[in-house]
């Protein structure tokens, strides 16, 4: 046996009352109703060893009073945290999130909601939405299990537990797909749907903006879109291209419905990104399968003595909804139909620096098409302003 080293304890933290070291892993050590629990709590942050400490000194005493809790479904503990949760834009960003995690949650119960689970949601959500909007995501899951947890349904909150630091917002290179593959992924979607993608191309407008736009907000006469509930919460107009008015001009109006991309009887997509991920799933499955068969094909044209060679051609990849905003954006540029500061204005960006993004795509002479252009005008306004100011003095 080792001798003991008194220099390995002195610089370990102090543990929390009831709590001991064994080795790096804090323990529990307490009574409830005069039996003795020692349980590890699974970590080596006093901190956090506290906070475990307390769900699960809470729950054996309730266990002991009330009995074991029964299983609750993940639905059922949803609309008991909605119905308990003040009426507001964060109850309301956070139901919108849990609309989108049905696929993974709805078959669960509470209790079933661990590390494992949450892992799996944020692999398959990366594939499709932003690392902002996984965060999200995962704080939504903490609302309704801290409402668990205050039932008495589940010890810990796993998504409170979860380990974000991968999950850091840094701002993602701009994909930019290519024109073949947007086509083939619009001509996937549903009818209304398809159209509501094609219209984001053409005007820039978030999944959002697209699906909640209803008629009262477009001006045919001026050509033009006004978006009063944005994501800055700032009045933006978005002007419409030949395109996007013809669009907006094929599509029928639902009576009694004031939404423009409607499904069903007049509904709104509830759920635009699931929608849109469904959509290409379904399409990147059947290239998959006909691959498959082709290559299959090709194997029996091999052992017959012919020269066939499996297909060069490669699985339809899916790209976020998003994407159809930076498509549209590098276009905007490319083609000169404005400058950078307008770009700025019709997206909504808060910062002239998020826009500048988009210059990275273009030749020297596109970029000082969308600079200096819009350079000069931004000074001869900020001039005639000095001038207008001096004359009233």
């Amino acid at each position: 046996m080792p001798p003991h080293d008194p220099s390995a304890t002195t610089t370990r933290l102090r543990p929390p009352r009831n709590t001991y070291w064994r080795g790096d892993v804090l323990w529990a050590k307490f009574k409830v109703r005069g039996r003795l629990v020692r349980a590890s709590l699974r970590t080596g942050s006093p901190k956090l060893a506290e906070k475990r400490l307390k769900l699960l000194r809470d729950q054996l005493e309730n266990e002991m009073v009330y009995g074991a809790a029964a299983p609750v479904s993940w639905m059922e503990a949803v609309i008991a945290w909605r119905a308990a949760a003040p009426d507001s834009s964060t109850t309301r960003r956070y139901a919108t999130s849990l609309v989108q995690l049905r696929a993974h949650l709805d078959g669960l119960d509470v209790q079933q909601v661990n590390a494992d689970v949450l892992r799996a949601i944020v692999r398959d959500r990366r594939r499709f939405v932003s690392v902002a909007t996984v965060n999200r995501d995962l704080t939504a899951i903490s609302a309704v299990l801290d409402h668990a947890v205050g039932e008495g349904w589940i010890a810990d909150n796993a998504a409170y537990l979860f380990d974000r630091s991968r999950l850091r917002e840094t701002r993602d290179p701009i994909d930019l797909p290519e024109p073949a593959r947007i086509r083939r992924a619009i001509a996937a979607c549903a009818d209304a749907f398809a159209q509501g993608a094609e219209f984001a191309l053409e005007t820039g407008m978030r999944q959002e903006e697209v699906f909640s736009l209803t008629w009262a907000q477009v001006d045919r006469g001026r050509r033009a879109v006004s978006l009063t509930r944005t994501k800055r919460r700032r009045v933006r107009e978005v002007p419409l291209s030949p395109r996007a008015m013809a669009i907006i001009e094929a599509r029928p109006v639902y009576l009694g419905s004031p939404h423009v991309f409607w499904h069903g009887e007049g509904e709104r997509y509830a759920a635009p990104a699931s929608s849109w991920r469904d959509f290409l799933d379904r399409l990147a499955e059947r290239d998959r399968k006909e691959i498959g068969r082709d290559i299959a094909a090709a194997g029996q044209g091999g052992t017959k003595g012919g020269t066939a060679s499996p297909p060069a051609r490669e699985a339809f990849e899916p790209f976020p909804f998003h994407h159809l905003r930076h498509r549209f954006a590098v276009d905007f540029l490319r083609s000169r139909r404005g400058t950078i500061y307008d770009l700025q204005r019709i997206l909504g960006h808060g910062s002239l620096t998020t826009t500048e993004g988009y210059l990275d795509y273009l030749t020297p002479d596109e970029r000082r098409a969308a600079t200096q252009e819009g350079a000069q005008n931004e000074a001869q306004v900020q001039r005639s302003d000095r001038r207008k100011h001096r004359s009233k003095a």
